[in-house]
């Protein structure tokens, strides 16, 4: 599966940039979204349709953080995470995980 670099590559340059400088964005307002900006760089179990929808929707979005967080926040909530089956004691709480 591709990483959101490998797909950044292949986009339009224009796109490209206009990604980075909304994420940039974002990140520049508070620890938490620089968090979120550099784990989304580091994720290799998403398929590339999610990172083009990201890049898609997040180059339309509006430039402000509160914006561009409420757009990447709707399109994960399009493509919920699966993963294999595990076999837990009843009653086991696990946070989400991340590669």
């Amino acid at each position: 599966m591709p990483t959101l670099a490998e797909v950044l590559a292949t986009s339009r340059l224009h796109a490209s940039a206009v990604f980075h400088a909304q994420l940039g964005n974002m990140a520049a307002h508070s620890a938490v979204y620089r968090q979120a900006s550099m784990n989304m760089f580091s994720e290799q179990q998403l398929d590339v349709a999610f990172w083009q929808e990201l890049v898609d929707d997040v180059v339309l979005s509006a430039a402000s953080p509160a914006a561009i967080c409420k757009t990447i926040r709707e399109i994960c909530r399009r493509y919920p995470l699966r993963g294999r089956p595990v076999a837990l004691p009843s009653g086991t709480t696990f946070g989400k995980g991340i590669t």
